[in-house]
């Protein structure tokens, strides 16, 4: 329940106050599996408050009737009708467990998370093949998210037989590692392979030599004057929300550590490649450097990294338990525009500035009405730097001439942000 992603018994790695690595224990996220059956179902039915759950697990179980895993485990017809009930019953207890509880950081030792939940036996499901990377005493430092999930999961369990969870554990293995798998009748997308390989940390550094981030103490300033800007016009909002803001820091690019050859390589020195295997060759590295972060619990961070720091994957990230919001390297590409790089600061403001607003609005205000408030924001720290430097007139876009700065930039908002959804009531894109 761990970590269902690549090894069901995998905990996670997060950081203490003072950026020492510990263990993380939180919920487990099935939205890949969940949400598109969710999603085909409201498109289809639009169902009711009563029938939306009974509804979803026969979508959900439709879904896995075909999936070859069940033949394998119960080649019985009878007896796998009755186990697809079971799972995908407990597949949506489960995720809606994890999605009721309002999510609460926990730094506790391992002997008071077991004295909260005292049903699982958490030393013996961590000591499998783990005990040699996880020297966990009673007195050890963990995190836990949710802790109300665990105390719910654990009277969940009690109401399923052992099987069932056995069957689920699998099932949720199996499929999020169905993307490394290859076949005559369905070949990977050159994207996918790509996205397969973005957590890798060569592949990352193969990405930092070729996509360097220069003038980054121009971003590191231009992101502090963001954040700024946002606390002057939202004063009147929640006092946390904006002490929340106001201690917010950011890391933005790529942490030193991955420019090392050694570092990023090491972990990586004895696994042996098959290139006639796809699937055993990447779930062995995948096995491989999730050991080597293990086995870094109890050592301390740099300051400029963070263990939420994918630099393959350009979306913004943050860390509430450092206050620290990710602007991975991907991000900061073409068409999002950065300061330093001799782009116009319209175009900066426009994209990155709206892309960041966008991301702390998301914090107090609602999903239909966070976007209009971030440009409201950046369109106010843009008009205050126009306001304070000289150069009031910058390059113009190709057949935009006419346009000035503060029109370019609302160009360039609405090239990258707008959406002919809006046309439509109740759109996400409505307030624009």
């Amino acid at each position: 329940m761990l970590d269902d992603r690549h090894h069901s018994q995998a905990p996670y790695i997060d950081e203490l106050l003072w950026r020492q690595l510990t263990e993380q224990f939180r919920p487990p996220d099935l939205s890949q599996i969940i949400s598109p059956i969710r999603a085909d179902l409201m498109r289809i039915a639009s169902p009711g408050p009563t029938e939306y759950e009974p509804l979803l697990q026969v979508q959900l179980r439709q879904n896995l009737t075909n999936d070859p895993l069940f033949w394998s485990i119960s080649p019985d017809e009878k007896q796998r009708q009755t186990i697809l009930d079971e799972v995908s019953q407990f597949m949506i207890d489960v995720d809606k467990i994890s999605k009721s509880i309002t999510i609460i950081t926990t730094d506790m030792t391992l002997e008071e998370f077991k004295t909260v939940v005292p049903q699982v036996n958490w030393r013996d499901l961590l000591a499998a093949d783990l005990s040699p990377m996880l020297k966990l005493t009673d007195a050890s430092a963990i995190s836990v998210t949710n802790l109300e999930y665990f105390k719910e999961l654990a009277l969940l369990v009690s109401r399923y037989p052992p099987q069932t969870v056995a069957n689920y554990l699998v099932v949720v293995t199996a499929r999020n590692l169905e993307k490394y798998t290859l076949d005559n009748l369905q070949q990977p997308s050159l994207l996918q392979c790509a996205e397969n390989l973005e957590t890798f940390e060569p592949a990352q550094k193969l990405y930092i030599m070729n996509n360097r981030l220069y003038r980054k103490d121009k971003l590191m300033a231009f992101l502090e004057e963001l954040k700024k800007d946002f606390l002057s016009g939202h004063r009147s909002y929640p006092l946390q929300y904006v002490n929340n803001i106001n201690r917010l820091a950011f890391l933005a690019g790529y942490p030193q550590r991955l420019t090392n050859e050694d570092l990023v390589w090491k972990p990586f020195a004895t696994v042996a490649t098959d290139f006639d295997d796809y699937f055993g060759t990447i779930t062995r590295l995948m096995r491989k450097q999730s050991s080597y972060r293990l086995s870094k619990i109890g050592t301390y961070i740099d300051s400029d990294d963070t263990t939420v720091y994918d630099v393959l994957r350009p979306t913004i990230v943050y860390n509430a338990h450092l206050a620290v919001m990710v602007l991975p390297l991907a991000l900061l590409q073409s068409p999002v525009a950065v300061p330093g790089g001799g782009t116009p600061i319209y175009a900066v403001y426009g994209s990155l500035g709206v892309a960041v607003n966008h991301f702390l609005a998301k914090g107090d205000l609602s999903h239909t009405i966070c976007l209009a408030d971030a440009l409201k924001t950046t369109s106010s720290s843009f008009l205050k730097w126009q306001k304070n430097r000289s150069v009031h007139n910058e390059q113009t876009i190709p057949g935009f001439d006419n346009y000035d700065n503060a029109q370019s930039m609302m160009l360039v908002f609405g090239t990258m942000f707008c959406d002919k959804d809006g046309a439509e009531s109740g759109s996400q894109y409505e307030a624009m």
